[in-house]
């Protein structure tokens, strides 16, 4: 029998599993659309810059809720003394939703990055744009979590 601890670990884990499976699901449906095939050079050079603008925009959202959640660990660790945050760390949920805040602010540090790799990237192929979406709805899905559990 596991202990409660490893029961959150992995519930944690499965969760982002799925929802791994889910983004790698939206990669392979947007791939097989075609995107960037027979597309002249002005429509390319539209879409890069629609790509540039999103993933700005995508940077600067991802950056702003990373701040909510810390905010939000910081004031969970700065109330310790009351008697809600004391039975949550009792029973162990206290331990899972700062586990899923930090997940979250991984998973949306790591879209964040790519994001702004994008930003500064020279040329479009179809397997970033394809990476930007599955990341983006990873996060998405990541933070719609979080936001549930709270």
């Amino acid at each position: 029998m596991l202990k409660k601890t490893h029961k959150i670990f992995y519930s944690t884990l499965a969760h982002h599993i799925f929802c791994g499976v889910v983004s790698a699901i939206f990669y392979l449906y947007i791939s097989r659309l075609g995107i960037t095939e027979n597309l002249d050079i002005k429509q390319l050079d539209d879409l890069w810059a629609s790509v540039k603008s999103f993933a700005s925009t995508a940077a600067q959202i991802a950056s702003t809720l990373i701040g909510f959640i810390l905010a939000a660990i910081t004031i969970l660790l700065t109330l310790s003394g009351h008697k809600l945050i004391v039975n949550m760390g009792i029973s162990g949920h206290l331990r899972h939703l700062v586990i899923r805040m930090l997940m979250s602010m991984l998973a949306l540090m790591a879209f964040m990055i790519y994001s702004m790799s994008v930003m500064v990237s020279t040329s479009i192929n179809e397997c970033i744009l394809y990476t930007l979406s599955s990341l983006s709805v990873y996060a998405m899905l990541v933070f719609m979590d979080l936001v549930i559990k709270l």
